[in-house]
């Protein structure tokens, strides 16, 4: 019976990995103190970051993005206000399936053009907005879903 469990648990573990951040990366803005960690094996590139140091933004081979940032809080928006603001699917651009405010904290998720996106936002000290933009393309869904939990998860700042 334990000979038949174990192999049992084995078979489920080959056939249904868990989601993990196995060989991963962290990157951390050295100006503003945004962290990430994401597997290094998805995201493969860098792109060239932008001239005052505000981020990163990394990209796989399937199409998928994940970009993070951070900004200051100029007009000092509340995190109700900021989302009310950031969300481009109330014009009709995108289908939201996840809005949430809570805590200093917004996150959307939904579907725009064919593509799946999750948003993130955090109200950090120094009146900064530390920012985190995953977008994958529908088809590589079965791959990134497995992923944006811990990569979201992991995003943070001071």
């Amino acid at each position: 019976m334990k000979k038949q469990l174990v192999q049992s648990m084995l078979v489920c573990a080959l056939l249904f990995p868990a989601p993990a951040l196995g060989d991963s990366l962290t990157y951390k803005n050295a100006r503003f103190g945004t962290v990430v960690t994401f597997p290094a094996k998805i995201f493969l590139r860098a792109m060239d970051p932008p001239p005052r140091g505000e981020g990163m933004t990394f990209l796989s081979r399937d199409g998928a993005s994940l970009g993070t940032y951070a900004m200051n809080n100029a007009l000092g928006l509340s995190p109700e206000e900021f989302a009310e603001q950031a969300d481009d699917c109330a014009v009709g651009e995108c289908e939201m399936t996840r809005r949430h405010v809570e805590d200093g904290w917004v996150t959307f998720s939904g579907e725009r053009g064919g593509h799946i996106f999750h948003k993130r936002w955090k109200f950090g000290q120094d009146n900064i907005i530390h920012g985190l933009t995953y977008r994958y393309p529908s088809s590589a869904w079965d791959v990134h879903d497995q992923l944006a939990d811990g990569i979201l998860q992991s995003f943070d700042g001071p």
